[in-house]
């Protein structure tokens, strides 16, 4: 695998994650939540981008297969788009609020859902080895 300059990956990430980001915060303010209600951008934002970098990884694209596709969509705009930071805050005002069934039910629904996000995309995705980013051995 060719190594690019740090600056450049550097760089890819970043503008990822800023795209990444704006998107999360388009949906945060176009489906704004109550600290006393059930998040379900956050849930649908985490559990979608879950099963969005799922198959990224296990994809055959050759377009996303390069290294620093991974890298800009992966560890940059999906990394921007989740937000288990927000889940954990979110988690948390549903429980400073005295919603404690809420906010136990909450953690695990999107946990559970992102796992299963990941495991549906790997059920629908057959292995071909060498072809996903999984399969790869890098030097």
């Amino acid at each position: 695998m060719r190594r690019h300059h740090l600056g450049v990956e550097l760089a890819v990430i970043a503008v990822g994650g800023m795209l990444g980001a704006l998107v999360r915060l388009g949906i945060d303010v176009a489906f704004p939540v109550g600290w006393d209600r059930w998040p379900w951008p956050t849930l649908a934002i985490n559990v979608v981008g879950s099963g969005l970098m799922a198959a990224l990884l296990l994809g055959r694209w050759e377009p996303v297969r390069h290294p620093l596709a991974i890298l800009g969509i992966g560890t940059g705009a999906l990394g921007g788009f989740t937000t288990f930071s927000t889940y954990a805050v979110q988690a948390d005002r549903l429980l400073a609020t005295g919603h404690l069934e809420l906010a136990v039910t909450y953690l695990g629904v999107t946990v559970g859902g992102a796992v299963g996000a990941v495991h549906l995309v790997r059920r629908l995705t057959p292995l071909d080895p060498g072809k996903g980013l999984a399969s790869r051995r890098t030097s």
